[in-house]
């Protein structure tokens, strides 16, 4: 079917929509850079460049200095360099939205199952960034976290990343429902309005020793990082993503099954991964 102008307009708005979506229920986006370089749909790899120690010399008037280049990557980084990601991972939605053609299908209808299939996606980035930590960031070993102890632990993550040069801001925790309640307990932990943090979750959000503390209940059945905890700087994480066919809502009457009904259709494609991994650690008991 020939797509009208309508019908795009119609795309650009249920991509927005599922940008905001994501945004809000993934928490991806928000401990990741995103700032790349390349995507497309042709593109089979994006590029982070990572900030190091620049090399700094003296000046000499009449000769100047010699430039310095980035590093084409991470091989042996002693100053700025860049990281590749290279791993795409593709991902469609096929919503059937039965008894209405794309012309009839009433708006609700459709936001609501654009709004299930986008934390689909969501969910489902959130769960390989994890796979992606374990695999590639730094375990840092913890013991058994408990209620008693939790904090000194968190201080040992901090202590941690001070000891990398982590930048102080944009410090996140990521951890189960019960290190997540021990937190909550916690007198050095506070609950701060998003709206002071300009952040961009629901509700309250937990802060303390520098960390915003996200809760992810996939990590309790994580079976590398056995005690539930991330700590991160942004700078440490990439991701990339983009939709390469928009949400749109498009007739099914050249199916051979479907009369009268409408699919919600689109494609989404994403890579993300470790970029520093001296600044991406998970508590292990051992």
């Amino acid at each position: 079917m020939a797509l009208t102008n309508a019908t795009i307009r119609k795309a650009e708005r249920y991509a927005k929509i599922s940008e905001g979506i994501l945004e809000t229920s993934s928490w991806v986006r928000s401990v990741a850079r995103t700032d790349h370089e390349g995507m497309g749909a042709a593109a089979e790899s994006v590029k982070f460049y990572v900030h190091g120690n620049s090399a700094i010399s003296a000046y000499t008037r009449g000769s100047g200095i010699a430039g310095a280049l980035p590093q084409a990557d991470d091989t042996t980084p002693t100053s700025n360099y860049y990281v590749t990601l290279s791993n795409f991972v593709e991902e469609g939605i096929n919503e059937i939205i039965d008894g209405f053609d794309a012309a009839s299908a009433p708006e609700d209808y459709v936001l609501r199952r654009l709004e299930a299939a986008v934390l689909g996606l969501g969910k489902n980035q959130d769960k390989e960034m994890i796979d992606e930590i374990a695999t590639n960031g730094t375990g840092v070993v913890t013991g058994a976290l408990s209620k008693s102890n939790i904090y000194e632990k968190v201080l040992l993550l901090k202590e941690t990343l001070d000891s990398a040069k982590a930048p102080q801001t944009d410090r996140y925790l990521i951890v189960s429902p019960a290190n997540y309640n021990f937190l909550l307990q916690d007198s050095n932990f506070l609950l701060a309005s998003e709206a002071s943090m300009n952040i961009k979750f629901s509700g309250q959000v937990l802060m303390g020793a520098g960390f915003i503390v996200i809760m992810e209940p996939e990590l309790a059945s994580h079976t590398t990082i056995t005690e539930d905890m991330i700590a991160v700087q942004k700078r440490g994480l990439g991701h990339a993503d983009e939709f390469k066919v928009a949400p749109t809502v498009v007739d099914l009457m050249g199916s051979a099954s479907f009369i009268g009904d409408s699919a919600l259709k689109a494609r989404n494609i994403y890579t993300q991964g470790v970029i520093r991994p001296e600044i991406v650690l998970y508590a292990t008991t051992a």
